[in-house]
C-alpha cells in the first residue's frame, strides 16, 4: 500500500523502530491498536516516520530477526 496523505482520524504512521530493535515501544504499539479499533477503525502502516510519506530510504528489515 502506498500512502497517499498523512495521519488523521483513519490513518496512523508508525516508525519501524517503534516495532524492531532496542528502541522498540510495543505498548505505545499496542495502545495505538486499541484506541483505533475502539474508534472507527483505520489502517496502521508500519515503517513510515511521522510527517513523512514514504520508508526512509536506508531503511532495511534484518530478516535473521
Amino acid at each position: 500500500m502506498k500512502p497517499k496523505q498523512y495521519e488523521n482520524n483513519t490513518t496512523e504512521y508508525k516508525s519501524l523502530k517503534k516495532v524492531d530493535g532496542k528502541s522498540a515501544d510495543l505498548k505505545d504499539l499496542a495502545k495505538t491498536c486499541v484506541c483505533m479499533a475502539n474508534a472507527q477503525g483505520g489502517y496502521l502502516i508500519i515503517g513510515i516516520e511521522d510527517k513523512t510519506k514514504v520508508p526512509p530510504c536506508e531503511q532495511t528489515i534484518d530478516s535473521s530477526s
